[in-house]
């Protein structure tokens, strides 16, 4: 009943007409345009291609810099590349580490470059070693010309 009332409220709110006088501003946002890149021990490691347990990641995001904003990394999560593997959120949605002992809050490095270190690499168990690592990234405005983020409680 709930739904079939939703529906056609939607319905009629949608054939009414807009009062003249009235204006809006309709926000665009520019895309997102990044390299995704995966180094060792830091932001200034050497780009890696494979690993090994032992090795400490750094997660490396740089975007093409868009004027007026800045990047925003948010919602993370690591998964094997199995069809049936479940994802694991790492990254809240203020970039913060929700796997603390694993990942490191995201880190950034510029107005357009963030990084998620990893200092302990995992591995889920099935017959493929790769892990999938996804992160929403997005351009926010700039606030007063600055680039703020959260800054996340759970730093060391």
């Amino acid at each position: 009943m709930f739904l079939l009332l939703f529906i056609c409220i939607f319905v009629t709110n949608f054939g009414q007409r807009i009062p003249e006088g009235f204006s809006a501003k309709i926000a665009r946002f520019p895309e997102a345009r990044c390299d995704f890149f995966v180094r060792e021990d830091g932001p200034d490691g050497r780009i890696l291609a494979g690993t090994n347990l032992d090795t400490s990641l750094y997660y490396d995001i740089k975007c093409k810099p868009a004027k007026g904003f800045c990047l925003q990394v948010t919602n993370c999560t690591v998964s094997g590349d199995e069809d049936r593997s479940r994802q694991y959120a790492i990254i809240d949605h203020n970039g913060c580490s929700l796997e603390s002992s694993l990942f490191g809050d995201v880190e950034y490095l510029s107005d357009f470059r963030a990084g998620v270190p990893n200092p302990f690499p995992i591995r889920f168990r099935g017959n493929s070693s790769t892990v999938i690592f996804y992160c929403i990234t997005t351009l926010i405005p700039r606030e007063h010309s600055n680039c703020e983020h959260v800054k996340c409680a759970n730093k060391n």
